[in-house]
């Protein structure tokens, strides 16, 4: 089932040009929502900047793929968030009894608080779905692509299925990135000085601030690769099983079915991987200069989008969605960090995903 499910994915979301459109609509109208919503609120105090990307990631990717938002960042308090956030924690459950056949029995004893996480999400997604079969309009949304592949139809199981891949994957990625950069910018404020100035010198108005155009920034872009280094969204190592007959892997012989793998925040901040590893330096991501200390590193061994014919299919869109959001950020606000969010990174619990937990920062609009 997985790999009819992923040769469709491949077929129907990796060409640019179905995400083009629908994406650069979306992002535009949600990421001018997050301002609005944050406009309205920087003068209340330190806001929760990982609640606000979250909801705005998960308003964007539920209308690439049902054509209409989940309208979070108008309901803020509704238990989106609280549903997702629980079910990220029955990742290692679900891990552990499927490798190990236990799925039964683990799903009987199993907190009732994660399972029905899982169950709450599976519902919600399985209405969104009943929906959009119903819809008759000739939207494009990722599910209209799906859906008008007739040669490996899909049941509406595997619709549910699909469908809560792209929500897991298209919204905690993106928003635990976004909430990484802004940690990292606000600890480092000379670098966070330098991504407020490339921005406000390219945009001279909100407005400007497109998909497109976003795509130029260079500092920006670094930015998030270096947060991405530090703290990536996925931290642990995502297996790939060595074939039947065995390879040769770093020249140690490996076993046909072995599960194999580079955890990526052991690989971010591995001193013989990159200079100055337990330091943010976005500059290392740029073109660097013969000599400098930057200038031999193993960027290659960075990889949090995965790697190969199973990578991501939305890096493109993760990063488009990632500059725009920061792009109107930093254009509109000053940020400062708090005292709350000293440490942000390193009390984090690591369920495969990040535990989400609040990064409080405070915002002033610029003068």
């Amino acid at each position: 089932l997985l790999q009819r499910l992923t040769n469709i994915e491949l077929q129907t979301c990796h060409r640019p040009s179905i995400l083009r459109p629908s994406t650069g609509t979306a992002g535009q109208k949600h990421s001018d929502n997050l301002i609005y919503c944050l406009r309205a609120r920087c003068g209340e105090g330190p806001v929760d900047l990982v609640k606000w990307f979250s909801l705005t990631a998960y308003d964007i990717i539920t209308e690439l793929t049902f054509g209409e938002s989940n309208g979070c960042l108008d309901s803020p308090d509704e238990p989106w968030l609280t549903v997702m956030g629980a079910r990220a924690k029955t990742i290692r459950w679900w891990q552990f009894s499927i490798y190990y056949g236990f799925d039964e029995i683990v799903s009987r004893l199993a907190p009732a608080a994660l399972t029905g996480s899982r169950k709450e999400h599976m519902k919600m997604l399985a209405g969104k779905v009943q929906r959009r079969l119903k819809d008759t309009t000739d939207r494009k949304d990722f599910m209209s692509y799906i859906l008008d592949n007739k040669m490996e139809p899909l049941s509406v199981s595997e619709l549910i299925i699909m469908a809560s891949a792209f929500i897991v994957a298209g919204s905690g990625t993106s928003a635990r990135a976004l909430a990484a950069t802004i940690y990292f910018l606000c600890q480092n404020p000379e670098k966070l000085y330098l991504a407020s100035d490339e921005v406000r010198k390219v945009f001279s108005s909100e407005d400007d601030i497109t998909i497109r155009d976003t795509a130029s920034l260079q500092y920006l872009t670094a930015c998030i690769d270096e947060a991405m280094r530090m703290h990536p969204p996925n931290p642990s190592t995502l297996p790939r099983f060595v074939p039947e007959g065995g390879e040769v892997i770093e020249g140690q012989w490996v076993p046909g079915g072995i599960a194999v793998g580079v955890h990526q925040l052991s690989a971010g901040l591995a001193g013989w991987n990159f200079a100055k590893a337990k330091e943010y330096h976005p500059e290392r991501w740029l073109d660097v200069s013969p000599g400098s200390q930057f200038e031999r590193q193993d960027k290659a061994s960075v990889q949090p989008f995965s790697y190969g014919p199973r990578s991501c299919v939305g890096i493109n869109l993760a990063y488009a969605e990632m500059r725009l959001v920061l792009a109107k950020l930093l254009f509109t606000f000053n940020l400062e960090s708090t005292t709350d969010a000293e440490g942000w990174t390193s009390r984090q619990k690591n369920y495969l995903t990040w535990e989400q937990i609040p990064l409080m920062i405070k915002l002033s609009l610029r003068t």
